[in-house]
Formats: C-alpha cells, sequence, structure tokens
C-alpha cells in the first residue's frame, strides 16, 4: 500500500503480527511483574498477546473492557515494586520535537544537516547553514507520543494520579546553541530557530494536554532558563546555563556530579531530572512513581537510575515502554490534523507502520 500523492513518513514494510505466547517464559515474566506492580491500583488486564520489538518483549494490556489495547514492557527498580490501592500516583512522560529530522539546516553544499539530533549535533556540523527547512508535518516520534503516550495515560486515569509531561522547549533552543558558537548559524538563524521551537512547542502543547484525562504539569526542569535565552539569546554562555540551572537543587547536584561540558549534556541531565523529581516527590509523599514513554526513550530510565546511585538517592519508580504500533492517521481523531499549522496544498499522510516480529515460537 503507498500514498499516491505523496510519500508516506516512513517506508512502508512488511508487518509481523504478535501471536498469543502466554506459556512463554518471558511473556510470562513480563504479565507477573504488570500483575504485580500496576493491576493492584488501575483497572487493567494482560491478554497474553507477546510481541518482541527492538530486543525487547512486550505484553498486551487493556483495561477491564478490553479497550484500548497497547504493547507494554514494564521495567522497575525493584520486582517487587507495586503500585498500591488508593494510593496517590505520579506519571512522567514527554516528548520531543521535530523528532531528529523535522528541523534541518542546508548547507553550502546543498546538503541538509539535522539540528534536532543530539548525537549528530555532537559531533559538530561540517559546513554553514545557509537555509533552515522545517517538515510541516509531524514526525514519526512526535505522532507516536500523542497518540501512544495519551492513550496509556487514558488506561492510568483516576482519582489521584497527576502527570508531569516534559515538553523540551528550553533544551531544544540550547541545542542550538553549539552550532551557533561554532560559527554555523547566524544570529538572525539563531532567532528563526527559537521561534519555530516556540510556535511547534506550543502547538504540540495544546495537542498533548487535551488527550491527558489527569491533572498535567506541562514544561521542563531546565524552564528558568527560558528567561535568560530570551534576554540573551546567543550571547548565552554555557556558564550562564549551568548557574542558573543550580538554582534548582536536584539539577545543582546533577551537575556537581556529571560535570556537563556542553549544552547537549546538560540538556541530557534535564530529562533524567524530570524522572528523577516525580520520584522523589512521589517518595515524600508516600506515593507511587511511573513514567511513561515511547520504548525509543528506555535509555532515560537506564541513566535515571545511574544517577540516582551516584548522588545517593533512593530511586523507586516503575517505567511502563510502549512499543510503537501501526498508525492509521486518516478518521483517527475526529477533527484534529496530525499536520503542524494546517499547511496549504499538502496532502495528509495515510499510513505508518512499524515492523514487529512474532514472539518466540509464534508464526510469522
Amino acid at each position: 500500500m503507498s500514498n499516491k500523492e505523496g510519500p508516506p513518513l516512513v517506508p512502508l514494510e512488511r508487518v509481523a503480527m504478535p501471536t498469543i505466547e502466554s506459556t512463554d517464559k518471558a511473556t510470562r515474566k513480563m504479565i507477573t511483574q504488570i500483575n504485580k506492580t500496576l493491576t493492584p491500583r488501575f483497572p487493567l488486564q494482560t491478554t497474553g498477546n507477546a510481541v518482541d520489538y527492538d530486543t525487547m518483549r512486550f505484553a498486551t494490556l487493556a483495561n477491564l473492557k478490553n479497550e484500548p489495547q497497547l504493547n507494554v514492557g514494564l521495567r522497575v527498580t525493584s520486582k517487587d515494586y507495586a503500585l498500591l490501592p488508593g494510593q496517590p500516583v505520579k506519571t512522567v512522560s514527554g516528548m520531543c520535537l521535530f523528532g531528529a529530522s523535522g528541523l534541518s539546516g542546508i548547507g553550502s553544499s546543498g546538503q541538509g544537516f539535522s539540528l534536532t539530533d543530539p548525537i549528530a549535533l555532537r559531533n559538530g556540523l561540517p559546513e554553514k547553514i545557509v537555509r533552515i527547512e522545517e517538515t510541516p508535518f509531524l514526525h514519526s516520534s512526535e505522532t507516536q507520543t500523542i497518540l501512544q503516550v495519551t492513550r496509556a495515560l487514558q488506561l492510568l486515569a483516576g482519582e489521584g494520579v497527576e502527570c508531569f509531561f516534559h515538553l523540551p522547549t528550553v533544551e531544544y533552543k540550547l541545542y542550538q546553541l553549539e552550532p551557533f558558537q561554532q560559527g554555523k548559524l547566524t544570529a538572525d538563524q539563531l532567532d528563526t530557530l527559537f521561534a519555530k521551537i516556540d510556535r511547534r512547542s506550543a502547538d504540540l502543547s495544546k495537542l498533548v494536554s487535551k488527550r491527558i484525562p489527569v491533572k498535567t504539569e506541562i514544561g521542563s526542569p531546565l524552564g528558568p532558563l527560558e528567561n535568560l535565552l530570551q534576554t540573551k539569546k546567543g550571547r548565552t554562555s554555557l556558564d550562564d546555563c549551568l548557574d542558573c540551572a543550580s538554582k534548582d537543587l536536584l539539577l545543582a547536584a546533577q551537575i556537581r556530579s556529571e560535570k556537563p561540558n556542553s549544552f547537549l549534556a546538560l540538556c541530557d541531565l534535564s530529562y533524567v531530572a524530570g524522572y528523577l523529581k516525580q520520584a522523589m516527590a512521589a517518595t515524600s509523599q508516600g506515593g507511587g512513581c511511573l513514567a511513561v514513554d515511547m520504548s525509543q526513550e528506555k535509555k532515560i530510565f537506564d541513566y535515571t537510575k545511574e544517577a540516582a546511585k551516584n548522588l545517593g538517592i533512593n530511586l523507586t519508580m516503575a517505567v511502563m515502554l510502549l512499543a510503537p504500533a501501526t498508525v492509521t492517521l486518516n478518521g483517527l481523531h475526529g477533527k484534529d490534523s496530525l499536520f503542524m499549522h494546517q499547511p496549504d496544498g499538502l496532502s495528509p499522510l495515510t499510513e505508518q507502520k512499524i515492523v514487529f516480529r512474532a514472539a518466540k515460537g509464534g508464526k510469522q
């Protein structure tokens, strides 16, 4: 199947459907952990279906009415960690902006370079940017968060549940300061990029907030840096950012421990701080903490555990990692378009598919 009016968001590939694998050891282990950690607190059930994706095993989770169903992999700081009946629960989630390819700089050679992929930016842009290009539609990572993560949070809705949603507006502005200080962006280009990030962030905030059914705070641990960036813009130094961030006790402790030497490294601390802050607040209030993210973000949990150990923090939380799903954009969301800013003259994306393989012992 192809979109005759334009290319799909990602190449269409063969899809192996998940099969029932309730007798498989890895699946039974995952179902047991879900039942121990989540079901005492939330009206959830596992169906016995299992799927493998990116070396991870996922069990199928649904509410008691069997809808909606999500492929979930649960990670815990302790196998005995459980969310208790009636316990207040702090959930934490978030999303990236633009994906790795939604905001690009075109160099003097005509080659495009990502301005939002921290791995690429860490290596430095090889040439000066002469033009900036923003894709007019959502990247697959944004789409997955809007559709999948909010569905998961709907499963977890109820009295006593709150959500912190990390929208990294400040972080993505800091990303741009790396190539700017390397002389690859002009001051005018930096202002343009800041404006694009602000607009994207505002639009995504609206899309996400109306889909999360619990009390939600949308922001970033680096939020206090926003005034600094608005005032100094390209004159903002790393020392300026570290001084401002260090006014927060947790970030100050992370900075002393990790000694970030770049804007990108500071951003990495912020993502971990989003998890740590909620886990620590939940513990202090006698509550539980559950992070909800796409499986591509599983490193945040690993880094959070390592950071907690380095800082001497007793971390107690779980993370619900969601496997990517087949997403059909037409007809799923009523009047909502998944384009940014309603661009004219562009056809809607029709379908994207993520490749799965059947769980061990299943049939392709």
